[in-house]
């Protein structure tokens, strides 16, 4: 091919050469048919003439060049053409303007499109071709032969020949190729039908595309797309997360969209998912869940309706406790007038949710009321598995709000109903549903400190969970579904098979979206109600309460997951705070005061990110526990301040509006007030009998045995001038203790009974009643009740003529009264228990 331009001037570009030096591979060169300018064209070759070729076969080109021939770049010493060679072009200049049009045409429609390079075999074929178009005497071209180069001007004269026709009869032999000259040669298009145009792309839409961008980055922090598990950097999660939502925020703006209604809607509910999740832009996240719900009722989709209504109620009481609760209550009228039953139990569930985060009497008797309709209207439409979880949480909100005998009561007949479907097929296959029935079942034994039950329970949880460790059931984020009946389901209108709160399965099975707790967090919570059934005997049994405390951290410590979401980080802080307290209660129970000052540091670094109204139940036990940890010590008149502070003072609350927990720590709190107290010399004795007036109603009424046994004892104590009187309250204290296996209560009621009935007696009653409390103290690892113990079982057989023994008793005492503080040193000797009991 001729390195030429199309314009009779050599060019670099079309060489070989050039391409190979310059690109460092022979480029492909631009083989589009160029039509040059013939004015200055002088000699054109007949073999290489404009001819009409069919396409080149098994070639995915449109057209074949004609030129085959290479030139030589410029040389001054080839022979200019002549005169009459110009004189005869334009009777050819028709024919070229022809082709430059067809040429115009094909290059606008064939843009950059290569020629192939014609072989020999074709070569041949377009010279016989030629060849019949001589014999039909069709002009050709002139050319001219130069001739040799003289010696004079470097040009002999130019000879100007004609080309001769060849007769018809004649078989024409192929025209010899001159020497190659540097103009361009006459080449022209082929004469092909106009290949069809392309079809333009459809235009991009970039909203799907961003939509799909949001999703992989929310795959990535997540460690959904090709991760090995969630972002562990806080920075990189948080700038996948922000990208994620800017991808989502710029499509919910595209003007130009053509997304469907399903699809925006889906991506809006996307959108503010993530906000309510990872933000605390709740306000944004308010405002397209408001613009979604409206596209949604103007298209009819009412799942992706009640997704976002659901969601927007959450987002709402994230901002305005009181507007939550409202909204919904509407929301649930509007469900029920169109009855779709699946989405009733779905928002009145959520009612019962935001009930029972509010510490209001009225909310926890609305979430009782709600999970009865929800408990009626499944047993009526046969989905058993929705009525066994309705009893099951009613019951456990009547545990939670037990004060008294009757709320225990309601939460067993409550639970007795759920376990009446417990042979439902479908109720079987979730787990869950079973462990939170064990669940409550022995926390409610634990309540009211019944210590065989409690341990009857403990069996059967223990064995349940080691039984079915790897059950299908169990999910690792918490959810899990609970299967609705056909009857329900066919309610459904515009049901979608994506992830939501009502899930429609490949097989048409509809099923309700709950989430508890996970694997990690069911089994941590299990081992955390082991250490308290077993809490009141930690000093005397191996101290098996904390190492089940110790197993629990554990356990969660190596299941700690990095895609929690708010919530679920607050439950789990909730989680460790109180395994943390249980703890710190199982070290005071055997008297193990200076490690109770180092977990109660850490105790107060962990509550500092809970909620508002857990962070106030927990600074009430913090101070409990300070001023507990100070009364053993020795100092008694800083316990008392606590103690008398507003938020231990009784009546000053109504039972009902404070939990259980918290009412039980007042009452403790009032009884340990009247132990400092009730000395006729403390200063503060004449609110001695205000306080036992007070406590007294609600200590006889509650449902723990352990609040009756610590009552009647400090009664006794301090109560002391009727004989009758004392001895009735030393035994029901002592009665409730053996019930609800309280170590602590035993041993200070038999060390009174020694010392105020069997005090100078001579007998074997004093004796073995001396010899019990000493046993007593030691099985609870108290120096103090060790050393009083001791000093009494001294004097005990230093009476009864046992001189020896009574010896090693006061050497005993001494030595574990040198344990004690040096406030606490004074008191306990043997001069001085008087002081100390009285």
């Amino acid at each position: 091919m001729a390195h030429n331009n199309g314009y009779g001037n050599y060019d670099p570009r079309y060489d070989p050469r050039y391409q190979q030096q310059a690109y460092g591979y022979p480029r492909q060169p631009n083989l589009e048919v160029r039509v040059p300018m013939i004015a200055n064209s002088y000699n054109v070759l007949p073999q290489y003439q404009a001819l009409s070729l069919p396409p080149v076969q098994q070639h995915n080109y449109h057209q074949v060049q004609a030129n085959h021939g290479y030139q030589q770049p410029y040389s001054p010493y080839v022979q200019q053409s002549s005169p009459q060679a110009q004189a005869r072009v334009p009777q050819y200049q028709h024919q070229h303007q022809h082709q430059q049009q067809q040429h115009h045409h094909h290059q606008h429609q064939h843009h950059q499109q290569a020629q192939p390079i014609l072989s020999p075999q074709q070569v041949h074929q377009q010279q016989q071709l030629q060849q019949q178009l001589q014999q039909q005497h069709v002009p050709s071209p002139q050319y001219t032969v130069p001739s040799p180069r003289t010696k004079g001007n470097g040009h002999a004269s130019p000879k100007t020949t004609k080309p001769k026709v060849p007769p018809k009869d004649r078989k024409q032999q192929p025209t010899p190729c001159p020497r190659p000259r540097p103009h361009p040669q006459l080449v022209a298009s082929p004469i092909t039908p106009a290949a069809p145009s392309p079809k333009p792309l459809p235009d991009i839409d970039y909203a799907l595309l961003l939509i799909d961008l949001a999703e992989e980055y929310f795959g990535v922090a997540y460690g959904t797309k090709g991760s090995e598990g969630k972002v562990e950097d806080r920075d990189s999660f948080c700038k996948l997360i922000s990208t994620g939502l800017g991808c989502l925020e710029i499509s919910m703006k595209e003007r130009k969209s053509s997304l469907q209604p399903s699809v925006e809607a889906a991506m809006r509910f996307r959108y503010s998912s993530i906000l309510y999740q990872e933000t605390e832009n709740y306000s944004e996240a308010e405002e397209t869940l408001s613009k979604g719900i409206s596209l949604c009722e103007r298209y009819r989709l009412n799942d992706l309706k009640y997704n976002m209504q659901h969601l927007l109620t959450r987002v709402t009481y994230a901002t305005n406790r009181r507007a939550a609760p409202r909204y919904l209550d509407g929301v649930i009228k509007d469900v029920e007038a169109v009855q779709h039953v699946p989405w009733i139990y779905a928002m009145r569930f959520l009612r019962v949710s935001l009930a029972l985060k509010m510490s209001q009497t009225q909310e926890a008797l609305t979430a009782i009321s709600q999970l009865k309709v929800i408990a009626s209207l499944a047993n009526s439409r046969g989905d058993h598995a929705i009525s066994v979880m309705a009893s099951s949480l009613e019951a456990l909100v009547h545990m939670n709000r037990a004060i008294n005998l009757d709320g225990i009561e309601q939460a067993q007949r409550a639970l007795a109903l759920a376990r009446s479907s417990q042979f439902d097929p479908q109720s079987q296959k979730i787990p869950q549903l079973s462990v939170i029935q064990l669940f409550i079942d022995l926390c409610c034994s634990i309540h009211q400190g019944d210590s065989k039950q409690a341990a009857v329970k403990l069996v059967a949880m223990q064995t349940f969970m080691d039984e079915r460790p790897t059950d299908e059931g169990w999910s690792e984020n918490g959810f899990f579904s609970v299967p609705i009946g056909e009857s329900s389901a066919r309610t459904l209108q515009n049901a979608s098979d994506s992830k939501g709160i009502v899930l429609l399965d490949g097989q048409g099975r509809v099923s309700l979206q709950v989430q508890w707790l996970s694997r990690a967090e069911i089994y941590t919570l299990g081992y955390t109600l082991c250490s308290s059934a077993l809490i009141s005997k930690n000093a005397q049994d191996g101290q098996r309460a904390e190492k089940f405390i110790q197993e629990a951290v554990g356990m969660l410590d190596r299941n700690e997951r990095g895609d929690l979401s708010s919530d679920e980080r607050l439950a789990r802080t909730s989680l460790r705070c109180h395994m943390q307290a249980q703890f710190v209660f199982a070290l005071a129970l055997r008297s193990a005061w200076s490690s109770v000052g180092n977990e109660l540091s850490v105790l107060k670094e962990m509550t500092s990110g809970l909620s508002t109204d857990e962070s106030a139940q927990f600074e009430m036990l913090l101070q409990f526990l300070e001023a507990s940890m100070l009364q053993a010590n020795g100092d008694t008149d800083t316990a008392l301040s606590i103690y008398g502070r507003p938020i231990f003072t009784l009546g000053s609350r109504s039972a009902h509006s404070i939990s259980p927990f918290q009412h039980n720590l007042c009452i403790i709190a009032a009884l340990n007030s009247l132990l400092i107290i009730h000395d006729p010399s403390h200063r503060a004795h004449s609110q001695h009998s205000s306080i036992l007036q007070a406590v007294e109603p609600l200590a006889l009424d509650n449902s723990s045995k352990d609040i009756h046994g610590a009552y009647y004892l400090v009664r006794a104590i301090t109560q002391s001038t009727d004989l009758l009187d004392t001895k009735r309250n030393l035994q029901s204290a002592l009665q409730a203790a053996k019930h609800s296996a309280n170590n602590q209560v035993c041993c200070i009621t038999l060390n009174f009974m020694s010392w105020k009935f069997f005090r100078g007696v001579v007998g074997e009653q004093p004796k073995k009643s001396s010899l019990s409390a000493q046993s007593l103290a030691r099985k609870g690892q108290s120096n103090l009740w060790t050393s009083v113990a001791d000093g009494l079982l001294a004097e005990t057989l230093d009476t009864q003529g046992m001189s020896l023994e009574a010896d090693k008793a006061k050497r005993e005492a001494r030595e574990m009264a040198e344990k004690l503080p040096k406030s606490m040193q004074r008191e306990v000797d043997m001069g001085g228990l008087d002081a100390f009991l009285t």
